[in-house]
């Protein structure tokens, strides 16, 4: 899932000096000589004062070392570990560091495990590898059987005119699809922060097709968070509707992909941190941060998250994708991803049209990632596969096959962008939540509070706090800011490292436990289950610690 790094991320104490940065005085590491260019500020408050800048706060200024020239020999994680040694020894103070890795994200697959067509005409539902479908329903995931999302928005459209900003993180769209948003895109403040060397504004989705590049993927996920009217008379369908879940919100689009196996780390902590940042003036406040991606463990995407959640974003990010692998389970791992993990996020998973968890389904089929217990509490099912999908290059047709948690993250987020509207007489009141994070706290508790338990109560793990109903949602008071605690702070932990490494912790490698939790979810052999992700869920079942047999079998893998 993750390939050599082109840079290094590296997070000081204080703002290194320009000139021990530049010119001739460029950090060489691995052969390679690197430059520092900045990426963002991260203060981390104790979580009594979180909403307000603490003087005691640590303040990190995280950096971007990219390699002036050839690419550095050597491990992603040996290369960050030079980088740090020689940044050390320059004086320039490195607590944080890691690979700016590229990740790929697990997207829509054929049963015979190649990338799915989207040409030629309408691709109607899918029922291969046992898919349900919905037949005659056009968008039946908005209906009042399902997400409720049809009802809840024009409930939330007739009472309040408030507007909500959600902040688009994809691969970019076509902005000539005739569903797109044009009246509630904010081009001004949108961005580009792939560093593919178009302009800063430029947010279109150019990638060429290629193997499970899945060109279209921001197109199709904008469809179904905010897609406008759309009329289908054909195929069996009738329907003139809005498919988005929120066609009213405002929306800022932040491109950090050219496709979906090309994901860096650093792209996406510098758009959470610009969403965070967009909140310090109400003209360009964000409500809701949507993202339909995610990856292996990142303290760079951790203290990104902590920002958007001090600024009152509610972050929504997708449980993350597997290939089923039968009785052994999926492929590469199928607990959630980064940053879906963290405490501060709320995870969207998956739940079909037959109201059974988006997994256990054929081999080799695209389904969806869940758990461990911890992230119950925090996470949401939304339903997939076979929903709306906005086909980049054909303004008319929007296709019925859209799949994976990618699907269901949209869902989640529109619905929270309606429970903010429906409720901003309260929750936008600054004198009832005088610290921003209560807001964000507010709207995920609702989510989560109205979620519908599932038929079979052993599917719950799979659904987190169960299954997704905007309207449901809209009937819940806002909890008072007196009720409300801070979430867990972001932060990357493997629990582990002494049984790994025999060491101490005063003897323990600094990076070893970020290397250690991304090395859980690459695991690439579909024909052994993955060892690693099945201990760490023992391990959180069994409050956090394994058992010596267990601690025996992660040794000797």
């Amino acid at each position: 899932m993750a390939q050599a790094p082109i840079a290094v991320l590296l997070g000081f104490e204080g703002t290194p000096r320009a000139s021990a940065t530049r010119g001739s005085r460029a950090l060489r590491a691995s052969g390679t000589s690197f430059e520092l260019e900045p990426l963002f500020a991260a203060t981390r408050a104790p979580a009594a004062v979180l909403g307000a800048r603490a003087a005691s706060a640590k303040k990190i200024n995280w950096h971007i070392a990219r390699p002036i020239g050839a690419a550095a020999g050597g491990s992603p994680w040996d290369v960050t570990r030079e980088v740090m040694k020689e940044a050390s020894a320059r004086g320039l103070r490195p607590v944080r560091g890691e690979p700016d890795l590229v990740q790929g994200w697990p997207s829509q697959v054929n049963k015979a495990g190649r990338p799915a067509a989207r040409e030629g005409g309408f691709q109607d539902q899918e029922a291969s590898g046992g898919r349900p479908v919905v037949q005659g329903e056009f968008a039946w995931h908005l209906s009042d059987s399902y997400s409720g999302l049809a009802a809840a928005r024009a409930r939330a459209r007739a009472t309040s005119d408030t507007v909500i900003r959600i902040a688009h993180l994809d691969t970019g769209y076509d902005l000539g699809h005739s569903v797109f948003p044009r009246g509630f895109f904010d081009s001004a403040i949108s961005r580009n922060f792939t560093g593919d060397g178009r302009a800063i504004d430029d947010i279109r989705d150019q990638i060429k097709g290629g193997v499970m590049t899945a060109p279209g993927h921001g197109t199709g996920t904008l469809s179904l968070l905010a897609g406008g009217r759309f009329a289908m008379r054909s195929n069996g369908y009738s329907f003139h509707d809005e498919i988005g879940a929120a066609p009213d919100a405002r929306i800022v689009g932040l491109r950090v992909a050219n496709a979906v196996v090309q994901i860096k780390t650093s792209a996406v902590a510098k758009a959470i941190a610009y969403a965070a940042e967009l909140c310090d003036h109400p003209e360009t406040r964000v409500h809701v941060l949507s993202m339909s991606m995610g990856g292996v463990a990142s303290q760079a995407w951790a203290d990104a998250v902590n920002l958007a959640y001090e600024a009152g974003i509610v972050l929504v990010t997708a449980a993350g994708n597997n290939f089923s692998a039968g009785f052994l389970g999926g492929i590469p791992a199928t607990s959630i991803v980064y940053p879906a993990r963290f405490q501060r996020v709320l995870a969207a998973c998956g739940v079909m049209a037959n109201f059974e968890p988006y997994y256990g389904l054929g081999f080799r089929t695209m389904q969806g990632n869940w758990g461990p217990k911890s992230k119950r509490g925090t996470s949401i099912a939304a339903f997939t596969p076979n929903t709306p999908w906005a086909r980049r290059g054909e303004s008319g047709i929007v296709d019925m096959n859209g799949a994976g948690t990618s699907a269901a993250t949209p869902q989640v987020a529109g619905a929270a962008s309606l429970y903010l509207r429906y409720h901003a007489g309260t929750l936008l009141d600054d004198a009832r939540y005088p610290k921003r994070w209560m807001v964000g706290e507010a709207v995920r508790r609702a989510l989560v509070a109205s979620a519908r338990a599932p038929l079979d109560g052993d599917d719950l793990e799979k659904l987190g706090a169960g299954m997704l109903h905007a309207g449901a949602a809209l009937d819940v008071t806002p909890e008072l800011a007196a009720q409300l605690d801070p979430a867990e702070e972001a932060g990357v932990s493997f629990p582990f490292r002494r049984v790994i490494t025999g060491l101490g912790a005063k003897g323990a490698d600094p990076l070893l436990e970020m290397e250690l939790a991304q090395l859980v979810q690459l695991w690439d052999d579909p024909k052994t289950a993955n060892p690693f992700d099945e201990l760490i869920r023992k391990a959180d079942e069994q409050g956090g610690r394994l058992t010596p047999a267990q601690q025996r079998e992660m040794t000797e893998r």
